[in-house]
């Protein structure tokens, strides 16, 4: 009598609840992790181009280092970290190089962004309520002079834009690019804004996005973030020196 398969006996029939829940568990704890490490390296805890020695690391963010190792692995593949033969892991270099390609794949991407969501705009206002409230929370953030939380506010304005344009590639690249940009805005070296000229800025663009046709649009969008670049590199170029 030929036998019955292995799935057909109970054999094959994949990991146990309890198992999955523990893998989910444990992606989850590796993503705070890197959320954690991000967060302290914008606010200057940790340096671009520091060594990433695992035990100091764990005990400084009160972690064990498995997930770390994970959140390390998650964050090399966006760039974060970069891990070499014979000299260990380092967070990313954050020079005029970096700035400038990083600037061009960020400014490529949002202006395919608003060209998708500019139409939906227009055509429900109420698709711009996630940029609204990123700029309220700017405003709160302006009154305390919490230029780290307007740093952070600044990345996630231009992350609903990209949301907005209901294009799942393009927000997942996007995405991509957040935590490097949100290291290079919250250095305090590099991401000191002055709280009430980027909230100028951002309601500018907002309303630019709420009125404005497509070419206009556009070129303010390219203006915003073109500007905050030459700004970045001349803090970066006077922290060289």
């Amino acid at each position: 009598m030929a036998k019955r398969p292995a799935a057909a006996r109970g054999g094959g029939r994949g990991p146990s609840p309890g198992k999955v829940a523990r893998g989910v568990k444990h992606k989850l704890l590796a993503e705070e992790v890197a959320n954690a490490l991000v967060k302290k390296t914008a606010r200057g805890l940790f340096e671009p181009g520091q060594r990433l020695i695992e035990t100091d690391v764990a005990k400084t963010l009160g972690v064990s280092r498995l997930p770390l190792r994970e959140a390390i692995k998650a964050l090399e593949s966006q760039g974060v970290v970069k891990s070499t033969p014979h000299r260990g892991t380092r967070l990313m270099s954050v020079d005029e190089t970096r700035l400038n390609q990083l600037n061009q794949v960020r400014r490529a991407l949002e202006v395919l962004a608003l060209e998708c969501a500019l139409p939906r705009f227009h055509e429900d206002p109420k698709n711009l309520r996630p940029l609204e409230r990123v700029i309220a929370a700017m405003e709160r953030a302006a009154r305390r002079r919490d230029r780290l939380a307007m740093a952070q506010l600044d990345v996630r304005f231009h992350h609903e834009l990209c949301a907005a344009s209901g294009n799942e590639v393009l927000a997942t690249l996007w995405n991509g690019l957040r935590r490097q940009l949100t290291i290079i805005f919250g250095l305090p070296w590099l991401g000191n804004p002055d709280c009430d000229e980027y909230l100028a800025e951002h309601v500018k663009v907002l309303h630019s996005f709420r009125t404005d046709p497509i070419n206009r649009a556009r070129t303010v969008l390219i203006h915003h973030i073109n500007a905050g670049w030459r700004v970045q590199r001349l803090r970066e170029r006077r922290t060289a020196a």
